[in-house]
């Protein structure tokens, strides 16, 4: 079952979005940060009651700003035909909302929305209309935005169909406004997932730095969207290692972002990844941060997990962070006969990591679930578990 948050009508406050009532960005905007906070808190611990899970649920990690606005370092502006111009849009409330035109938003930051502004005026001049999944019609989807919050750089992406692939003015219109790296991205309908990116201007990547260490981002590789929480969220998987650790094994490991993080405390971390896009930027992050001792391979986890590596790499701890559908059934057995004494489970959805727990609570104790708020005003948490084998 979903997790129930439930918060106080108490803390009910003024949204501080003026498209609160309508944009489906933010579903907790009405009530107080730390009223979102508590109810995430227990709402967690009544779950874990209802599992018959014991295990210490440790105080949620959150922002420390009162309003913790402007917190995301992705995101995807819509487009809306009103009359005769195109506007920025968001996603409407509720799961099947159509797009409702926005004037501005407070997720990633007002340079973005900015940036996402002049893409509207320059095409609306093109004649061309956004592009609508149902009925496979138009041709604009939508302006994605990724910044580096600590360094600065950001980068742009318009998503549109194969058809209508040049668009001049919109590059040099990003260019003057100081983009860092500019491309094209074409889908065919009914296609929408499957992208071909163009590079167009500037870097083929851009930096994101936290705690010193630096990453490289690229249109379509995974990273965690929310970059002021993330030396909580990389700082707790590393308080969950062993204290003596030889090899660690980062599963579904994006680019390498956890790997390197933990890299100076073991001697050796192999990362596996399915996307090729996250397999580059992660060969580039571990250069740039001299991280010798990480190895990655491209390939799916329940492939790339051979008796050949397990001979040439036997793991004594495993971090696994999958995607909101959790991990396979192949991919539990896997764990449950690789046996490494200690699992680091990392999720972003609640749902699908009690599900796999169960299926992993007869070989290792749930020693702590640590949450963290990574997506404020929204009714999603993420989670730290640490599992360690139970001894014969």
């Amino acid at each position: 079952m979903p997790l129930k948050i439930t918060v106080s009508e108490s803390a009910r406050a003024t949204p501080p979005c003026p498209h609160a009532a309508i944009c489906g960005g933010c579903s907790l905007q009405e009530f107080l940060y730390t009223a979102q906070v508590a109810a995430k808190q227990e709402a967690l611990a009544n779950r874990l009651a209802e599992e018959h899970i014991s295990a210490p649920l440790l105080p949620i990690i959150h922002s420390q700003r009162p309003e913790p606005l402007y917190y995301r370092n992705k995101i995807r502006y819509g487009f809306v035909q009103v009359g005769t111009q195109l506007m920025v849009s968001r996603h409407g409330k509720g799961e099947k909302s159509a797009d409702v035109a926005v004037n501005s938003c407070m997720l990633q930051s007002d340079r973005s929305f900015q940036l996402a502004e002049i893409t509207a005026r320059i095409l609306t001049q093109t004649g061309l209309t956004p592009y609508n999944p149902g009925t496979r019609v138009g041709d604009i989807y939508h302006l994605l935005v990724r910044e580096g919050k600590h360094t600065g750089e950001v980068l742009v992406s318009l998503v549109v169909t194969a058809q209508a692939t040049k668009h001049p003015e919109w590059v040099a219109a990003m260019k003057e406004a100081g983009c860092t790296s500019i491309w094209i991205s074409t889908f065919r309908p009914g296609n929408e997932k499957s992208l071909t990116d163009t590079h167009q201007h500037g870097t083929e990547h851009i930096w994101e730095e936290i705690n010193g260490i630096r990453y490289a981002i690229s249109p379509s590789a995974f990273f965690q969207t929310n970059s002021e929480l993330l030396h909580e969220l990389y700082g707790a998987i590393s308080s969950a290692l062993p204290k003596k650790v030889t090899t660690v094994w980062d599963l579904y490991a994006g680019s390498a972002t956890i790997a390197s993080w933990v890299a100076p405390h073991a001697q050796q971390v192999v990362a596996i990844e399915q996307n090729s896009a996250n397999c580059r930027d992660a060969a580039l992050t571990i250069v740039a941060n001299n991280r010798d001792n990480v190895e990655i391979y491209e390939g799916k986890v329940e492939d790339r997990i051979t008796p050949a590596l397990l001979k040439e790499s036997r793991p004594d701890c495993i971090i696994v962070d999958p995607p909101r559908a959790g991990l396979s059934e192949k991919t539990r057995q896997l764990l449950v006969g690789i046996r490494p004494e200690t699992l680091i489970y990392t999720s972003c959805n609640p749902e699908t990591f009690f599900r796999d727990v169960a299926a992993l609570r007869a070989t290792y104790k749930i020693e702590h679930i640590q949450p963290l708020d990574m997506f404020p005003y929204t009714d999603h948490v993420e989670l730290v578990a640490k599992l360690t084998l139970f001894k014969k």
